[in-house]
């Protein structure tokens, strides 16, 4: 039996679904529907994450390379490379989140002992602070 959801009010995502019934009726609109929806939700907690990150000073990369720190465990070190593979950052802008976020003492580089290069980072216990106070969990 089929829910009746004619009391429900459409929304964006159901014009979108509407307008291509109307031009492609071949086209699998639940399969739309849900990407659609995926995509309109992501956007809006992409826009109160931004908001929440903006309050405290911090960018998405930032918080991002912080998390990625935090949860790599003890001793919460990876080395700028891997940061930028894992977190799909180009080489270029991870160095200047490092450079920022070592800037606001938010985390500590170690250099490599023969060569003297940037080769690890860490993060210092404090650098997961504005983590811990927003609501960002």
């Amino acid at each position: 039996m089929k829910a009746d959801h004619s009391a429900n009010p459409a929304d964006l995502v159901d014009e979108i679904v509407a307008t291509w019934r109307t031009e492609l009726p071949e086209l699998d609109g639940l399969v739309l529907q849900l990407a659609k929806r995926a995509a309109r939700l992501t956007g809006l907690i992409d826009a109160v994450t931004v908001a929440e990150l903006d309050r405290l000073g911090r960018t998405k990369a930032d918080y991002e390379v912080l998390s990625r720190l935090r949860a790599a465990g003890v001793p919460y070190q990876l080395k700028p490379h891997e940061l930028a593979s894992e977190l799909l950052l180009s080489s270029g802008g991870t160095t200047n989140v490092l450079h920022r976020l070592t800037a606001a003492g938010l985390l500590v580089r170690h250099a490599d002992r023969p060569t003297g290069a940037a080769s690890g980072s860490g993060s210092r216990p404090r650098g997961c602070a504005p983590r811990r106070k927003s609501r960002l969990r």
